[in-house]
């Protein structure tokens, strides 16, 4: 992509005599049928910014200077067009394609960005966030509402335009913030963006960038758009938010799955015939119809020896994490992933469902027990520096006994009516499995697996061998 320059050198190399004053009232046209404005003390400054540039569908930023040209006032056809960027081209979009409705403090934390399709929608989320700010009046038959809640100074920042590149075959849109004050006071503020974005330069499908925020450490978000195919009050689009992660791995040979363990969960990578990849979580909820009460139990997730399914507690999934047992009753979510090079950026996901049909292989074989490192002793934890979070594996039982999940090793030599729970004298780790039913103590075989947090301790746990437990109310 050829090396960016600032807006202004952009704009000067398409218009560079622009007619401020046509330009002026073309804008004002506009604003007059829009709803008031949440934010007087920047709107000022706005019109001095956008005024030059309100004739501008987009500008071409390529290695070669586009001609000189001045501003038409008039709306050209390609308003009513996707922006598609070509490779290595960026696309800006202007104040055609988007207004930006309000900028106001907020109680709601920052980090927050969703994008909303109909006004059923907009009132949910505004009964959800509560922000104490009033909800804004949103033309959802030609717009959908970006809706973002960002940390700034007393001055907030404000959207001036969008930058459009290709990425993954679609535009991806991303909200340029700048500041329209010279000089501001240093309280860290939450601030609440409202900006309505035109369905039509979105077109069919677009992804939409909110940059991460280095004052407060906020990472960047992906918003996947799907254009529905009803009305915009009768059929929701689809979409999907992406939170970018600094896990980077490896990309596995097609068919191979890999097996990652990492400070944002253990999950597999595979990659499939197309180049494209899934990244699959390799641990999921524990049914409780075999452990009535415990909590914080988890399953391991196992792939087949050939790479093309996974099998979990008698639940099996295809390679993309597609549910093949009878009723679908649940994806292996939670994460996706992007190809860079030789590597795999991981992010989180909140999808609902994998597209598509399950495809697994007739004849597979599940491995058991699972086949992963060799586990911790006791002993070698207690060497350990590393503060997590991460699953760790144990040669060690657990045990759950007087409503307490702990982390020690048992005499399995012992018969069980005579086993005490954890030997005392030795070493014990707590966690925080507990059980509703204090008087069945259970024992868990090694190995385990036991996700370490750096804040609260050992939380959940994975058994991955068989178990047993005693009913100690029972008066023979």
């Amino acid at each position: 992509m050829p090396e960016q320059t600032d807006f202004a050198t952009q704009l000067a190399r398409v218009a560079p005599h622009v007619d401020e004053i046509a330009a002026r009232e073309l804008f004002e046209r506009r604003r007059r049928p829009q709803r008031a404005s949440r934010w007087p003390m920047q709107a000022a400054a706005v019109a001095l910014v956008v005024a030059g540039v309100v004739g501008l569908i987009l500008v071409r930023v390529d290695d070669t200077e586009a001609p000189a040209a001045q501003v038409d006032t008039t709306l050209p056809d390609e308003s009513d067009a996707a922006l598609r960027p070509a490779p290595g081209e960026t696309l800006v979009a202007g104040e055609n394609s988007f207004d930006v409705i309000t900028v106001a403090e907020t109680t709601v934390g920052f980090g927050n960005a969703e994008l909303v399709m109909s006004e059923d929608e907009l009132t949910s989320l505004w009964t959800e966030w509560s922000p104490r700010v009033d909800q804004p009046a949103v033309d959802f038959a030609d717009y959908v509402a970006l809706v973002m809640t960002r940390p700034d100074n007393a001055c907030a920042d404000v959207v001036t335009r969008f930058e459009v590149v290709g990425q993954n075959d679609m535009a991806a849109w991303t909200p340029v913030f700048e500041s329209l004050v010279d000089e501001c006071t240093d309280p860290l503020l939450s601030w609440l963006h409202v900006v309505a974005i035109e369905r039509t330069a979105l077109g069919d499908q677009a992804l939409i960038r909110v940059p991460s925020a280095d004052v407060y450490g906020v990472p960047e978000q992906i918003i996947e758009y799907t254009a529905p195919t009803g009305t915009p009050d009768s059929v929701p689009a689809a979409q999907v938010t992406l939170t970018v992660t600094d896990v980077v791995v490896a990309l596995p040979p097609i068919g191979e799955p890999a097996l990652h363990n990492t400070p944002i969960g253990m999950f597999y990578v595979v990659q499939h015939d197309s180049g494209d990849v899934s990244v699959l979580p390799a641990t999921i909820d524990r049914p409780t119809t075999e452990e009535k009460g415990v909590t914080m139990l988890r399953s391991f997730v196992t792939a087949s020896r050939s790479g093309r399914s996974f099998l979990s507690d008698g639940d099996i999934w295809d390679a993309w994490g597609r549910a093949a047992t009878a009723g679908r009753s649940s994806d292996l979510l939670g994460y996706t992933g992007r190809v860079v090079g030789d590597e795999v950026e991981v992010l989180y996901s909140d999808a609902t469902r994998v597209k598509g049909d399950p495809e697994v292989p007739g004849d597979e074989d599940y491995p058991f027990p699972p086949e992963l490192w060799d586990p911790l002793t006791l002993e070698q934890f207690l060497t350990l520096s590393s503060s997590g979070p991460i699953w760790r594996l144990f040669d060690a039982q657990l045990v759950v006994e007087d409503g307490v999940g702990r982390i020690c090793q048992v005499d399995t030599n012992v018969p069980l009516d005579q086993v005490d729970g954890c030997d005392e004298t030795g070493i014990v780790i707590d966690t925080l499995v507990t059980s509703t039913n204090p008087d069945i103590t259970s024992w868990y075989e090694s190995p385990i697996l036991a996700f370490q947090d750096p804040y609260r301790g050992f939380t959940y746990v994975i058994p991955l061998a068989g178990y047993n437990s005693r009913n100690d109310a029972v008066v023979e």
